[in-house]
């Protein structure tokens, strides 16, 4: 019975340093359980219990063994079933922040951080396999008129009707992300001008379509500035500084 107790603790951590491994854990939970049950119970002995008249009834005493048995399984089964589902809701949590920190709330655009995530990517990919790859800067016009006469909620209305037009125009080897405010960033991928000229049309055509907010008609336009890997920088924040100075002149040719 006293050696029950080592082989438990021993097994307890283990199973302790394989808590990122549910696998490993578990089956070291079922080895702490039975290293320390079941060389305790080796050192019981159980007598049946007995009268003077008769000894007791030797199948009520294999049903009473197959009860505690089974209620022994019951309460491990219990213990294995609570640590599964405490795993799989903190895998479920975890997932909930991964999207929360690598997307716009309002938009449901992926946000900065993972605009510069993508798009140091694909500078990566650029230089292994010779594409080129464009950085493309949007700052909404109208916007400041839209909170000023209709109010922030109208606001936040506009950003996300624009959001959706944005992400429905996306194909392959294109990401767009809402950087803040009302600013926009996206990169294109593309080995023929033409196909940059594309992106940069199917952007401009979404941000000119008149929105409906309740009774209020508005076109947003917006200011859009273009740079393009390696002809206007090597890093991305050289790209992006450089998108932004061409936003920031086609703004003040408005």
């Amino acid at each position: 019975g006293a050696t029950s107790i080592p082989i438990a603790m021993l097994c307890g951590a283990f199973a302790l340093a394989q808590i990122k491994n549910p696998s490993g854990a578990l089956v070291l939970f079922v080895a702490t359980v039975a290293g320390r049950h079941s060389p305790a119970m080796t050192a019981v002995s159980v007598s049946p219990f007995a009268t003077d008249d008769m000894i007791a009834d030797s199948r009520a005493v294999a049903a009473m063994a197959m009860a505690i048995a089974g209620i022994a399984l019951v309460i491990v089964g219990t213990g294995v079933a609570s640590y599964l589902i405490d795993s799989d809701a903190s895998e479920q949590n975890l997932d909930t922040l991964r999207h929360m920190a690598l997307n716009d709330a309002l938009t449901g655009l992926p946000n900065r951080t993972s605009f510069n995530s993508f798009l140091n990517h694909m500078l990566e990919r650029a230089r292994l396999d010779g594409y080129k790859v464009a950085v493309i800067g949007i700052d909404l016009d109208k916007f400041k008129e839209i909170n000023d006469i209709r109010g922030h909620e109208a606001g936040d209305q506009a950003l996300e009707i624009i959001g959706a037009r944005l992400k429905f125009i996306l194909r392959d080897g294109e990401f767009v992300a809402r950087i803040g405010g009302d600013e926009f960033a996206a990169v294109k991928r593309f080995t023929e001008q033409s196909d940059l000229h594309d992106f940069v049309s199917r952007i401009e055509s979404e941000l000119f379509q008149p929105m409906h907010i309740d009774d209020f008609e508005i076109v947003p336009g917006a200011s859009i500035g273009v740079s393009v890997h390696p002809e206007d920088g090597e890093t991305a924040a050289r790209l992006i500084g450089n998108a932004d100075l061409a936003m920031y002149r086609a703004k003040a040719d408005v």
